[in-house]
């Protein structure tokens, strides 16, 4: 019987252990989540920063959001996605809950070690994985050896700032969409928000329903055929920021009040490529 460390209990690892735990396997399997909850990204918190336990508040999750697949494809193997709504683009809290009946339907919760947050994962000699995870409830650290190990973190949970010319200097607000959770901060403010993803987009959106004028700054070519608020205005990439104005690449410059850095987010993964070879 092959022992198989599996860690985070969101979408991927609510799938690996369910596979894993199958009588026919041949493994056993333990599966370490740092939260209390399965459901990963999408468990939503009001924290920003750090926790109770002085961890990164892994979700990224915000009031309001909606799904921008159909529940349909995001449903996991063996149980379809039915919800409450007969909408195919849901609600975050509908994501969790159903990712919470597939964790209850296939008894998935006896596998799992919530609270439990693994700093660092190491191969050793013998072939095997050395883990050392921290009890947060207890407040105890061990080590724990696996003949596999099942990397389920996912990628939205360190926040990466872009390195803009004067941002230090900026006296507004200033946050990541990281630790974005709702719109009335920005209530008659001018907010600048950089990037076009899924995240910029939705937030831009978002915020013009309160905020004076929205300025979007990015690159892509799609966003330009978006029909935005008319108070969402496109701007092409930063360029400086000062106190109060933000200068972008054509030369124009406006007043702000506020700037949410809709960017990239480190991969965990890449933090512990020192010691955790990654196998195709």
């Amino acid at each position: 019987m092959r022992k198989v460390a599996v860690i985070g209990a969101g979408a991927a690892g609510l799938t690996a252990t369910k596979r894993l735990s199958e009588p026919n396997s041949g493994c056993e399997c333990c599966t370490f989540e740092q939260s209390d909850n399965v459901g990963g990204t999408w468990v939503y918190t009001d924290k920003v920063g750090k926790d109770e336990y002085g961890i990164p508040v892994h979700s990224s999750m915000y009031q309001g959001l909606r799904t921008n697949l159909p529940k349909e494809i995001m449903a996991l193997p063996d149980l379809p996605h039915k919800g409450k709504s007969s909408k195919s683009y849901v609600t975050s809290q509908e994501v969790l809950d159903y990712f919470e009946e597939y964790a209850d339907q296939f008894n998935l919760r006896k596998y799992m070690k919530f609270r439990h947050r693994v700093n660092t994962v190491s191969p050793m000699p013998n072939g095997q994985w050395k883990i050392v995870v921290t009890d947060l409830k207890q407040q105890k650290t061990s080590e724990c050896y696996f003949d596999a190990v099942v990397i389920c973190i996912g990628n939205y949970s360190n926040s990466v700032y872009p390195n803009v010319k004067g941002m230090e200097s900026f006296e507004g607000i200033q946050i990541h969409s990281h630790d974005y959770k709702e719109p009335l901060i920005f209530r008659n403010k001018n907010v600048v928000v950089i990037g076009a993803g899924p995240s910029g987009l939705d937030i831009s959106t978002q915020i013009s329903g309160h905020a004076n004028k929205v300025y979007l700054s990015h690159h892509s070519e799609k966003a330009k055929f978006i029909d935005f608020p008319e108070n969402v205005i496109q701007k092409p990439d930063l360029s400086e920021i000062s106190e109060n104005e933000i200068t972008f690449s054509d030369g124009s410059i406006v007043q702000a009040d506020a700037i949410v850095y809709c960017t990239d987010r480190l991969k965990w993964i890449k933090k512990c490529n020192t010691y955790l070879p990654v196998y195709s």
